[in-house]
Protein backbone atom coordinates (compact mmCIF):
# COMPACT_ATOMS: atom_id res chain seq x y z
CA UNK A 1 0.00 0.00 0.00
CA UNK A 2 0.90 3.46 -0.31
CA UNK A 3 -0.68 5.73 1.84
CA UNK A 4 -1.99 8.54 0.39
CA UNK A 5 -0.64 7.72 -2.84
CA UNK A 6 -3.04 5.08 -3.87
CA UNK A 7 -7.00 5.66 -2.53
CA UNK A 8 -7.92 2.98 -0.39
CA UNK A 9 -11.43 0.44 -0.77
CA UNK A 10 -11.49 1.48 -4.71
CA UNK A 11 -11.46 -1.05 -7.28
CA UNK A 12 -10.29 -0.54 -10.78
CA UNK A 13 -12.66 -2.49 -13.49
CA UNK A 14 -9.61 -1.41 -16.41
CA UNK A 15 -7.83 -4.54 -17.68
CA UNK A 16 -4.24 -4.55 -17.92
CA UNK A 17 -1.48 -7.26 -17.74
CA UNK A 18 2.22 -8.41 -16.49
CA UNK A 19 4.19 -6.18 -18.64
CA UNK A 20 2.24 -3.21 -17.49
CA UNK A 21 3.21 -4.11 -14.19
CA UNK A 22 6.70 -4.18 -15.05
CA UNK A 23 6.39 -0.45 -16.95
CA UNK A 24 4.59 0.74 -13.20
CA UNK A 25 7.04 -0.95 -10.94
CA UNK A 26 9.79 1.08 -13.08
CA UNK A 27 8.38 4.28 -12.72
CA UNK A 28 7.26 3.96 -9.19
CA UNK A 29 11.02 3.42 -8.35
CA UNK A 30 12.55 5.87 -10.79
CA UNK A 31 14.69 3.08 -12.75
CA UNK A 32 14.74 3.22 -16.11
CA UNK A 33 14.60 -0.05 -18.12
CA UNK A 34 17.60 0.13 -20.55
CA UNK A 35 14.93 -1.75 -23.29
CA UNK A 36 11.51 -1.14 -24.75
CA UNK A 37 8.33 -1.93 -22.72
CA UNK A 38 5.68 -3.46 -24.10
CA UNK A 39 3.67 -2.45 -20.82
CA UNK A 40 1.92 0.70 -19.83
CA UNK A 41 2.84 3.03 -16.62
CA UNK A 42 -0.66 2.14 -14.67
CA UNK A 43 0.00 4.95 -12.21
CA UNK A 44 -2.80 7.08 -13.41
CA UNK A 45 -5.38 3.98 -12.39
CA UNK A 46 -3.52 3.86 -9.31
CA UNK A 47 -4.19 7.42 -8.53
CA UNK A 48 -7.71 7.60 -9.64
CA UNK A 49 -8.90 3.38 -10.31
CA UNK A 50 -12.68 5.00 -11.13
CA UNK A 51 -12.10 7.67 -13.36
CA UNK A 52 -8.87 7.71 -14.58
CA UNK A 53 -8.71 8.22 -18.39
CA UNK A 54 -7.37 5.02 -19.68
CA UNK A 55 -7.61 4.25 -24.02
CA UNK A 56 -5.54 1.49 -23.77
CA UNK A 57 -6.59 -2.39 -24.24
CA UNK A 58 -5.37 -4.84 -22.39
CA UNK A 59 -3.33 -6.79 -25.57
CA UNK A 60 -1.99 -10.40 -25.00
CA UNK A 61 -0.87 -13.29 -27.03
CA UNK A 62 -0.15 -16.92 -26.54
CA UNK A 63 3.01 -18.18 -28.78
CA UNK A 64 3.54 -21.57 -26.44
CA UNK A 65 7.31 -21.65 -26.58
CA UNK A 66 8.69 -18.98 -29.32
CA UNK A 67 9.16 -15.64 -29.00
CA UNK A 68 10.10 -12.45 -31.03
CA UNK A 69 11.87 -13.63 -34.35
CA UNK A 70 10.51 -17.09 -33.85
CA UNK A 71 7.09 -16.76 -33.85
CA UNK A 72 7.52 -14.31 -37.21
CA UNK A 73 9.61 -17.23 -38.89
CA UNK A 74 6.87 -19.46 -37.92
CA UNK A 75 3.77 -17.39 -39.06
CA UNK A 76 5.28 -16.51 -42.58
CA UNK A 77 6.88 -20.17 -43.39
CA UNK A 78 5.19 -22.62 -41.68
CA UNK A 79 1.53 -21.31 -40.28
CA UNK A 80 -0.07 -24.57 -40.03
CA UNK A 81 2.34 -24.76 -37.54
CA UNK A 82 1.37 -21.82 -34.92
CA UNK A 83 0.11 -24.47 -31.94
CA UNK A 84 1.39 -25.44 -28.62
CA UNK A 85 0.06 -28.26 -27.18
CA UNK A 86 -2.77 -28.25 -29.38
CA UNK A 87 -3.92 -24.67 -28.92
CA UNK A 88 -3.34 -22.95 -31.67
CA UNK A 89 -1.20 -19.50 -31.58
CA UNK A 90 -3.05 -16.43 -30.75
CA UNK A 91 -2.72 -12.53 -30.21
CA UNK A 92 -5.82 -11.02 -28.69
CA UNK A 93 -7.13 -7.49 -26.86
CA UNK A 94 -9.40 -6.30 -24.38
CA UNK A 95 -11.25 -3.18 -23.91
CA UNK A 96 -12.90 -3.88 -20.88
CA UNK A 97 -16.26 -4.51 -22.61
CA UNK A 98 -15.15 -6.78 -25.54
CA UNK A 99 -12.65 -9.61 -26.18
CA UNK A 100 -11.33 -10.30 -29.83
CA UNK A 101 -8.62 -12.86 -30.36
CA UNK A 102 -7.11 -13.83 -33.61
CA UNK A 103 -5.20 -17.13 -34.33
CA UNK A 104 -2.29 -16.64 -35.91
CA UNK A 105 -2.82 -20.80 -37.68
CA UNK A 106 -4.77 -20.00 -40.64
CA UNK A 107 -8.42 -21.35 -40.89
CA UNK A 108 -9.12 -21.10 -37.22
CA UNK A 109 -12.10 -18.66 -36.73
CA UNK A 110 -11.94 -15.61 -35.12
CA UNK A 111 -13.32 -15.05 -31.81
CA UNK A 112 -15.53 -12.14 -30.37
CA UNK A 113 -16.75 -11.84 -27.06
CA UNK A 114 -19.00 -9.67 -25.20
CA UNK A 115 -17.76 -9.77 -21.59
CA UNK A 116 -20.83 -7.76 -20.60
CA UNK A 117 -23.56 -10.10 -21.34
CA UNK A 118 -21.54 -12.81 -22.17
CA UNK A 119 -19.09 -13.19 -19.65
CA UNK A 120 -18.53 -16.99 -19.73
CA UNK A 121 -17.67 -16.24 -23.27
CA UNK A 122 -19.88 -18.80 -24.39
CA UNK A 123 -21.13 -16.64 -27.63
CA UNK A 124 -18.78 -15.96 -30.21
CA UNK A 125 -19.78 -12.65 -31.72
CA UNK A 126 -17.40 -12.52 -34.81
CA UNK A 127 -19.90 -13.47 -37.59
CA UNK A 128 -23.19 -12.01 -36.13
CA UNK A 129 -23.97 -9.56 -38.98
CA UNK A 130 -24.96 -6.85 -36.12
CA UNK A 131 -21.61 -6.90 -34.59
CA UNK A 132 -19.66 -6.37 -37.82
CA UNK A 133 -18.58 -2.57 -36.58
CA UNK A 134 -17.18 -3.52 -32.65
CA UNK A 135 -15.19 -6.13 -34.40
CA UNK A 136 -14.23 -3.93 -37.14
CA UNK A 137 -12.96 -1.69 -34.39
CA UNK A 138 -11.76 -5.01 -32.20
CA UNK A 139 -9.68 -5.97 -35.46
CA UNK A 140 -8.24 -2.33 -35.44
CA UNK A 141 -7.45 -1.92 -31.85
CA UNK A 142 -5.25 -6.00 -31.85
CA UNK A 143 -3.38 -4.54 -35.39
CA UNK A 144 -2.55 -1.93 -33.82
CA UNK A 145 -1.41 -2.99 -30.26
CA UNK A 146 0.67 -5.32 -32.87
CA UNK A 147 2.87 -2.74 -34.54
CA UNK A 148 3.00 -0.97 -31.16
CA UNK A 149 5.03 -3.96 -29.85
CA UNK A 150 6.89 -4.86 -33.10
CA UNK A 151 5.59 -7.84 -33.73
CA UNK A 152 6.93 -8.40 -37.29
CA UNK A 153 4.25 -10.95 -38.14
CA UNK A 154 1.37 -8.00 -37.71
CA UNK A 155 0.49 -7.51 -41.61
CA UNK A 156 0.66 -11.26 -42.63
CA UNK A 157 -2.03 -12.22 -39.59
CA UNK A 158 -4.15 -9.61 -40.11
CA UNK A 159 -4.31 -9.04 -43.44
CA UNK A 160 -5.12 -12.62 -43.91
CA UNK A 161 -9.05 -13.18 -44.56
CA UNK A 162 -11.03 -14.00 -40.93
CA UNK A 163 -12.13 -17.81 -41.24
CA UNK A 164 -15.67 -18.17 -40.12
CA UNK A 165 -16.74 -20.83 -37.77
Amino acid sequence: SRPGLIPAGKTCARPVNGPDLVATFSAAAGIPIPWELHGRDLSPLLRDPENAPWPHPCFFEGTGDHFGQAVTQVVKESPSSAVHHHVPWYGAVNDGRYKYVRYLKPGVPDELYDLQNDPEELTNLATSPDQKEVLARMSRLLRDELQRTGAAYAETVMNRTPSGP
